[in-house]
């Protein structure tokens, strides 16, 4: 495996706090990552530093060879359109929009884009009777999660960041996850995953825990 992301000394203060505290992380290609921690430990905040969402305070992230500081603001956009995935809790949609306009929000996205890649994908997500053109609003929390998860891999990112993926879902909905997850990771792409659902932790290659500010294995 090649290493893919690398973070060096990161640190990050937040009205006088440190939240994090010079910690260092290799993600590999390939990589099924676990992030575990109580609440307020600051998982959140590094998952958003590792995905360029955010800047630490201080210390480097670097995407292969380069630092996401040497990135101009307009770089970083592109950079996050073409190499990151990114599904919150909460699955941020927009309602009264169709599932297919709602994975297709951004122009970006459909450039390029063929039909058969696009039903593939929901084929593999399990949502394959959703592409009718009904508002999203009808859809369960499961399948809105998974609408959110075919948004985030729809422009074929090369790794996938997950915040609390399944902390919104019943027992049901949370498996078919896990199981969906494990899928994308076992046809190659790199996952990086906050959670505290022990089922899903079980399934990672590596796992970390972060706890006052501190990152171990």
């Amino acid at each position: 495996m090649s290493r893919l992301i690398s973070a060096e000394k990161i640190s990050h203060t937040v009205d006088g706090q440190t939240i994090l505290h010079e910690i260092d992380l290799v993600v590999e290609t390939g990589d099924q990552l676990m992030i575990t921690g109580p609440s307020g430990s600051g998982k959140t905040t590094l998952l958003h530093i590792l995905a360029g969402l955010d800047a630490p305070s201080s210390g480097s992230v670097k995407f292969l060879d380069r630092c996401y500081s040497s990135f101009s603001a307009v770089e970083m956009v592109e950079f996050r359109k073409k190499m990151i995935g990114f599904v919150f809790q909460f699955h941020h949609l927009i309602s009264g929009m169709s599932v297919k306009d709602n994975v297709m929000l951004s122009s970006y996205f459909s450039k390029g884009l063929k039909q058969q890649q696009l039903l593939s994908l929901f084929d593999q997500l399990q949502l394959s009777d959703k592409l009718l053109p009904k508002p999203v609003n009808v859809l369960s929390g499961g399948e809105k999660q998974r609408v959110a998860l075919a948004r985030a891999l729809i422009h074929q990112p090369k790794i996938l960041f997950a915040d609390e993926p399944t902390g919104c879902l019943d027992q049901e909905n949370a498996k078919k996850m896990w199981h969906i997850l494990q899928s994308l990771n076992r046809s190659g792409l790199t996952i990086v995953m906050v959670t505290h659902d022990e089922q899903l932790k079980a399934m990672g290659h590596k796992n970390l825990h972060l706890m006052d500010g501190l990152l171990t294995q």
